[in-house]
């Protein structure tokens, strides 16, 4: 069986919204490594870095 503890899920129409509410996240103390983000055309700042270098 699978356990969730503390777990949120949050739906956002607008990328640019949840981008706000990750940093608000962020500020208040929360471990971003334990964040999942799951969208359309998404990526990561870092995901785009490791693409540029493989080119």
């Amino acid at each position: 069986m699978i356990s969730f503890k503390n777990s949120v899920v949050a739906v956002f129409a607008i990328n640019d919204q949840a981008k706000k509410s990750t940093r608000e996240l962020q500020k208040y103390g929360f471990d971003m490594k334990k964040m999942a983000i799951v969208g359309k055309h998404y990526q990561t700042e870092e995901h785009s870095k490791k693409a540029i270098k493989a080119s």
